[in-house]
């Protein structure tokens, strides 16, 4: 049995927030959420809105440890300025709701973990397989990532340690990206997109509450470390397992890149670029995945036994 009894899960009604509660309890931890839903109901549920700092301080009870997971979806609608400003500042907020917070009530959790996200890197497709300690890119996804992880300054400035898990395109049949992926499939239209050569790093949505659950375990304080597979893939090649796996043709013509700009703008850059992305960091930590072959992850995610 873990040492640990209580986490806090800001960003906890998620699909991988929701997952990684089912998750700790069963591991024997005890599990609050913050929520923006005022209708929420129940014990562990606690509301908060970092846009204008209501923080209900009932939430303290189960803030020994925190997961930070808040932010808008950078993927849910297209790149507007005014989205741009909604998907950062989201991001930011959270981050100094907590801190102020904490702050203000005298109280310190033992650890926060923040997620991050890959886009750190930039959306760029190169040679190069990028690692914790590779420089940050220049794009929108860029510089928001980077402004994500300093506003985590706020907690290390309050001698809270924070690790950041910096986290890839999440396979589970519950939400995310592969919901998205398997429509034109499911119609038998599944092809590469744009180039088809960009590299699509990627986890299981077991793999990565295990890795949340090893950074609960062990002090890493300070530490980044990316939350991706071991096997790099390109989406020519990722397309066609998807495609396997739903038991659908895989023959069409590639998605032209200009489509997808004209269609998604800026934000088509998230679908035409990708590079690799190393997790030997926290493989050298201990860590161990389980879910390392994507056609057999694919599978598992679409009746659901990759869940834990």
């Amino acid at each position: 049995m873990n040492s640990i009894n209580r986490v806090l899960i800001t960003g906890g009604t998620g699909f991988i927030g929701t997952s990684l509660k089912n998750y700790l309890e069963n591991q024997g931890y005890e599990v609050g959420v913050l929520t923006r839903n005022r209708n929420a109901t129940g014990p562990k549920t606690f509301y908060w809105n970092p846009a204008t700092n209501e923080f209900d301080q009932h939430a303290f009870s189960y803030a020994e440890y925190v997961i930070n997971l808040a932010g808008e979806n950078i993927a849910a609608k297209k790149w507007t300025v005014e989205r741009k400003k909604q998907i950062l500042d989201s991001r930011i907020q959270a981050a100094d709701c907590l801190a102020s917070n904490f702050l203000s009530a005298g109280f310190k959790p033992k650890k926060m973990i923040s997620a991050s996200a890959i886009g750190y890197y930039g959306q760029q497709t190169t040679n190069e397989i990028f690692a914790e300690t590779s420089p940050p890119g220049d794009d929108f996804v860029a510089q928001t990532v980077q402004a994500w992880e300093k506003a985590q300054e706020a907690f290390e400035n309050i001698q809270i340690p924070v690790t950041k898990i910096r986290i890839g395109i999440v396979l589970s049949n519950k939400g995310g990206a592969l919901p998205k992926m398997t429509g034109p499939v499911s119609y038998g239209i599944g092809s590469a997109i744009g180039s088809g050569k960009q590299y699509m790093p990627w986890i299981s949505l077991r793999d990565l509450l295990h890795i949340f659950h090893f950074v609960l375990e062990n002090d890493f304080p300070g530490q980044v470390f990316n939350a991706v597979s071991p096997r790099h893939i390109q989406n020519r090649d990722f397309n066609r397992e998807l495609a396997r796996a739903m038991k659908k043709p895989y023959f069409f013509p590639d998605v032209p890149a200009f489509v997808l700009k004209l269609i998604f703008g800026e934000m088509s850059s998230l679908l035409l670029e990708g590079s690799r992305v190393s997790p030997e960091k926290i493989i050298r930590e201990g860590f161990i995945f389980e879910d390392t072959d994507l056609y057999q992850t694919l599978l598992k995610a679409f009746d659901g036994t990759s869940n834990p």
